[in-house]
């Protein structure tokens, strides 16, 4: 099995300030994406023109503000790889992300998602006073964050869209379904991930929208309740059905 193609898609929201970095870490994977994709969703700022000075495999596709889910949708619908993988515009990913991750894949073709492990670093531009009360760990830990997953584009399709309801929090839903349907993940022990921590983190901006968490939880506790009775109809018919003999 050849490496996988992989399309990188980063979503970025008025994100100049850390977006070149992303773009840079995506540029310098072995084997490389076959595109980069900069979805801005919405930005006022100069992401756009950050992303456009690349030229290919860079490709900025400007949307009006869907939030990112629906940016994350938008990307994988203009995406042309096999596979997606999806970077933060603050965060940064190792040089042997992708290909820990490919690698995953060719060691066992009939894995759909791959994880990666991340390390998070208090960005060094901020204020000391800041960085202070950040406080992050500094240890590598199991990455099952979107940012350090590979995923089949076919499962993607699958599993459907991220809900685009959600303000944070949409990545969570989405694993929790692709597990509800059984879908084959890995975690390899590599370091694919470095996560930016610094005082407009996504989780920070949004964190009036945390409630979307519980909301996530409910869904998921709707979807067992409802397999669950299904299941139960099912026993039943199957308890019910005449036996016929030959």
């Amino acid at each position: 099995m050849s490496a996988p193609r992989v399309s990188a898609v980063i979503v970025v929201h008025n994100g100049e300030r850390y977006l070149g970095e992303a773009i840079d870490s995506a540029l310098a994977q072995a084997p490389a994406p076959i595109e980069v994709l900069v979805i801005d969703d919405g930005s006022t700022d100069g992401s756009r023109a950050i992303a456009e000075r690349f030229g290919p495999p860079v490709r900025s596709i400007p949307i009006g503000q869907r939030g990112i889910g629906g940016a994350r949708n938008v990307g994988v619908t203009e995406s042309r790889g096999e596979y997606v993988a999806f970077l933060d515009s603050d965060d940064l990913w190792t040089p042997a992300c992708l290909r820990v991750l490919s690698d995953a894949f060719v060691d066992e073709p009939e894995l759909q998602v791959g994880f990666g492990h991340v390390r998070q670093f208090i960005s060094a531009d901020i204020d000391p006073a800041a960085a202070a009360r950040l406080r992050p760990r500094d240890d590598l830990e199991p990455g099952y964050l979107v940012g350090a997953a590979l995923i089949r584009r076919q499962t993607l399709a699958e599993i459907g869209p991220f809900h685009e309801d959600l303000a944070t929090g949409d990545f969570i839903d989405w694993t929790a379904r692709a597990r509800e349907a059984g879908v084959r993940e890995r975690l390899v022990g590599e370091h694919v991930l470095w996560r930016r921590v610094h005082e407009t983190n996504h989780g920070i901006v949004h964190a009036d929208k945390r409630g979307d968490y519980a909301r996530i939880l409910k869904r998921a506790l709707d979807r067992r309740r409802a397999a669950s009775v299904e299941s139960g109809a099912e026993q039943v018919v199957e308890r019910e059905r005449p036996a016929t003999g030959e």
